[in-house]
């Protein structure tokens, strides 16, 4: 991944936990930067697994494990990149691995969440370890029906692999590689064709489409447009 990566850098969380080793005592974080930095970012692999070893042994887990804030996070970020670019600038897709040891327990404010970036230039990975109830988590992999929210909007296309752990133990690093990124090259080819063909089912950033027609008018009578 680290070729693909925006500067080789990773955007690295902690959720669902008691982070001692950021100064927590007994609060639980729904959210934090696992590096203990003010920048979640992280420099390559070996820095994404230093601060997980240390987000490992400094962190007391607790459920339930929530969703919600890590989404709205990414969601914003999304946003704020395609508001400064454009949709027709924009040159990222987004990705999310999740590692998680249960069943989501904000799973409706989680699906509207989904449901919204499904427009987006983004795809979530969520991989089940240990021996937890992931049985929920495949309404969120949507391979058997569309994902849709509590007020009956439907995802316009499908975002989410999951993956459980235990399935790929006995079976070695490339079969579990292959099936976590799997679906991913799919997802990414949709959205590049939804962005050229159904441009009106995507995010677009206010205001940057009626530039843009402006802009081509402009062009067509000879003129400019700033």
């Amino acid at each position: 991944m680290c070729k693909y990566a925006k500067n080789g850098c990773f955007n690295v969380y902690g959720f669902g936990g008691i982070p001692h080793y950021i100064g927590y005592k007994n609060q639980v974080s729904r959210l934090w930067n696992l590096n203990g930095k003010d920048d979640a970012r992280c420099q390559g692999t070996m820095e994404v697994l230093n601060a997980y070893q240390k987000g490992i042994i400094g962190t007391t887990l607790a459920g339930p494990s929530y969703f919600r804030e890590l989404f709205e996070t990414v969601k914003s970020q999304i946003t704020e990149s395609l508001d400064r670019t454009g949709l027709d600038g924009n040159r990222l897709y987004h990705v999310v691995i999740i590692i998680t040891d249960g069943n989501c327990h904000d799973m409706e404010e989680t699906k509207r969440l989904l449901v919204s970036l499904s427009k987006m230039p983004f795809s979530a990975v969520v991989i089940g370890v240990g021996d937890g109830d992931f049985a929920e988590m495949e309404i969120l992999d949507a391979d058997g029906e569309v994902l849709t929210d509590p007020e009956g909007n439907e995802a316009i296309r499908d975002i989410v692999q999951l993956v459980q752990y235990g399935d790929f133990a006995d079976l070695g690093q490339r079969e579990l590689a292959l099936e976590v990124l799997g679906e991913l090259p799919d997802q990414f080819v949709d959205y590049m064709v939804m962005r050229e063909n159904e441009r009106h089912k995507i995010y677009e950033p206010p205001g940057k489409t009626s530039q843009i027609k402006s802009a081509e008018r402009e062009k067509n009578l000879g003129g400019a447009a700033e």
